[in-house]
């Protein structure tokens, strides 16, 4: 969905710096919208997720584990 969204037509700027910054307005704005069959923005949707943050490090088959699992 990003690269239908973001990258479709093939963006035309000048730097990665650019692009970077492109994207980033685009995914900040995409927060204000209203998905189709919700009641709230994005933005607010996302605040009600159950994020928890956490510390790992990945072994040599570049795998993580957090609470027991891979």
């Amino acid at each position: 969905m990003a690269r239908r969204n973001y990258m479709v037509p093939v963006p035309e700027v000048g730097s990665l710096e650019e692009l970077n910054g492109m994207i980033l307005r685009q995914c900040l704005a995409y927060g204000n919208h209203k998905i189709s069959g919700r009641d709230r923005k994005v933005n607010e949707l996302y605040e009600d997720e159950n994020v928890q943050v956490c510390d790992g490090r990945a072994d040599k088959y570049a795998t993580v584990i957090v609470d027991k699992n891979r």
